[in-house]
């Protein structure tokens, strides 16, 4: 310490006056951080000094980390680090409390529409207001808006129409990335819509519009197996309306390819499902229970001669039409078009009866 104190002051510690003094006494150009080592390193008692050259060597190679300039800066950088913390705290916090207000403003504009829509009986006024729900942007992927709109459609006039089904088509395809981030809400839109399209679609006459609407519904049902979460209590439906629509879907192409055998069986097993899930439930609405008892007594009628070579015995394809006959005959339709559809399916159970009979000749097989 004394003769770094030499070196850097020229004064020799060991002659008159025999002091060391801080050297920027001396000269107030020197380093503060020297200073200190020097003050360190010629302290009275040993043990405050360096205890090693190696202590000393790493203080000397480093004493501007120690001088008050350097610590100074260092200051004024830690300073304004945590500046740039607090203000990015108070930033995100004003954020937050931004996009909290925002979202409780929109859920309340989202629930007050709700709300006017299901008091109103007008029918453009229900559409116009459910539409602006989905239009609403932290709500676009909320369920209830396209459920209540879907229930508008068939409520109306139980018709779905061209310019409906346009409209419901462009609200879920704009919104589908909002949707499926709850894969339950964007199945269950998928599987209403489905069955939407299934029931209530007008397009066609008879039982042209009835395969059309199992066409058009093929592709809902599809979605909500892909995205149906584990569990999902309505799987079992949805993969019988897929499979009968992709029949016949593809039904005409696969006859004329001489490609539809074995496609029979699965129908069969298809229409079971539906006969046994929705045709059967008394909770369910008239017209989907007599939509579901048609499809398959028509099924039968036209593709009797079909089931039995698939493998569908005498006995399973009667005692399908036979459920059909009950089910069709303890429907109380309440209103003219259900009325008209049962007395549809009712005339026309003996001729399917007698098509069964053709198909499976009369020695009947078990």
């Amino acid at each position: 310490g004394a003769t770094l104190y030499h070196l850097v002051t020229g004064f020799n510690p060991s002659e008159p006056p025999y002091e060391i003094k801080p050297i920027r006494m001396i000269n107030p150009g020197l380093s503060s951080g020297l200073e200190r080592i020097i003050q360190k390193c010629t302290r009275r008692n040993p043990n405050e000094r360096y205890q090693s050259a190696a202590e000393l060597m790493y203080a000397l190679e480093h004493y501007e980390e120690i001088d008050d300039r350097f610590m100074k800066r260092q200051k004024m950088k830690l300073g304004l680090f945590f500046s740039t913390i607090l203000l990015g705290v108070v930033f995100t916090a004003g954020g937050f409390a931004m996009n909290t207000g925002a979202a409780r403003k929109a859920t309340d504009a989202y629930q007050d529409k709700l709300y006017e829509a299901s008091k109103t009986t007008d029918y453009d006024t229900k559409v116009r207001l459910y539409g602006e729900c989905i239009s609403i942007p932290q709500k676009a992927g909320e369920k209830e808006a396209y459920l209540e709109l879907m229930k508008t459609y068939k409520t109306d006039d139980s018709l779905f129409t061209l310019e409906e089904a346009n409209q419901l088509t462009k609200f879920i395809k704009n919104n589908k990335e909002a949707i499926r981030k709850t894969p339950e809400n964007y199945t269950e839109i998928c599987f209403e819509a489905g069955k939407l399209y299934w029931y209530y679609y007008d397009y066609g006459d008879g039982s042209s519009n009835r395969v059309m609407r199992a066409k058009s519904a093929v592709d809902w049902f599809r979605d909500v197996l892909e995205s149906a979460p584990e569990g999902y209590p309505n799987l079992g439906m949805a993969k019988a309306y897929a499979s009968i629509g992709i029949f016949y879907r593809d039904i005409t192409t696969d006859v004329t390819e001489a490609n539809d055998k074995g496609k029979y069986k699965p129908l069969y097993q298809s229409l079971s499902e539906l006969l046994d899930t929705v045709a059967a439930d008394e909770n369910e609405s008239e017209i989907v229970r007599l939509e579901i008892l048609e499809i398959t007594r028509s099924a039968i009628q036209q593709y009797a001669t079909k089931f039995k070579s698939d493998g569908v015995t005498n006995t399973e394809i009667s005692s399908m039409l036979l459920k059909v006959s009950e089910l069709a005959h303890s429907i109380d339709a309440t209103a003219d078009i259900t009325e008209e559809k049962k007395a549809h399916i009712v005339s026309l159970l003996s001729d399917t009866e007698r098509a069964v009979e053709t198909a499976y000749g009369t020695g009947k097989e078990g």
